[in-house]
């Protein structure tokens, strides 16, 4: 019984400790599954838990290796609000994510706007990554902002053009049948600022529109 007890109590401190060096080195940790995901280095500075959310603190990711700037995105702050207890709930759901501050470089590889530095990112947040984070139940993302995204714009030809900021994008009741692990957060969420941003910016690329829609927003287009 003594032999028994010893060795539930070591698994415990096991436990524990795995438990405590996941959490101090959470930051680390999640800037590798997202790297994973887009197959480009990701850090991040800091996460801060909090009783009913979490705020991811100076995400950078870098670009793929053909771009000009290293820079692909940076964001102030990822503030995600849901009780813990609605991670482990059928379907999941988050009520709020808050996306605060981002800055965006867009590169474009040709003069069709067919190739560009996003274009590799989504393409290899498309594929299927596999993770011992996956969690297969409908999910649920109440409401999406993004708020004070700047954004440069690199041209095939090498110029730079610094694009009108878009203050603020919004976005209710967003599914996903993969769930919510980390990595399909990170591709929701810039999935939805990118289209946003190519639409909006009158660029071809990643997004599917009428060609009517396209106009040249920019006399540079």
């Amino acid at each position: 019984m003594k032999k028994l007890i010893g060795i539930l109590a070591g698994i415990i401190i096991i436990l524990i400790a795995a438990g405590y060096i996941a959490y101090a080195n959470s930051a680390l940790i999640l800037g590798e599954i997202i790297s994973h995901k887009t197959k480009v280095p990701v850090t991040i500075q800091n996460i801060e838990f909090r009783r009913e959310s979490f705020t991811i603190q100076e995400l950078h990711m870098e670009n793929p290796k053909e771009a000009r700037l290293p820079t692909a995105l940076k964001v102030e702050t990822i503030n995600v609000h849901a009780p813990y207890h609605q991670y482990i709930e059928d379907p999941i759901v988050i009520d709020q994510i808050n996306v605060n501050n981002s800055y965006v470089n867009i590169q474009l590889y040709t003069k069709d706007q067919t190739k560009g530095n996003w274009q590799t990112v989504m393409n290899n947040m498309a594929e299927d990554h596999n993770s011992l984070l996956s969690i297969e139940r409908p999910a649920l993302i109440r409401k999406l902002i993004l708020t004070n995204i700047q954004i440069d714009l690199i041209l095939a030809d090498g110029s730079m053009h610094k694009l009108s900021p878009i203050d603020r994008l919004e976005f209710d009741n967003i599914n996903s049948d993969k769930g919510i692990p980390i990595q399909e957060i990170s591709e929701i969420i810039v999935e939805k600022m990118m289209q946003s941003i190519f639409l909006e910016k009158g660029l071809k690329a990643i997004i599917e529109v009428p060609a009517d829609i396209i106009k040249g927003v920019f006399p540079f287009l």
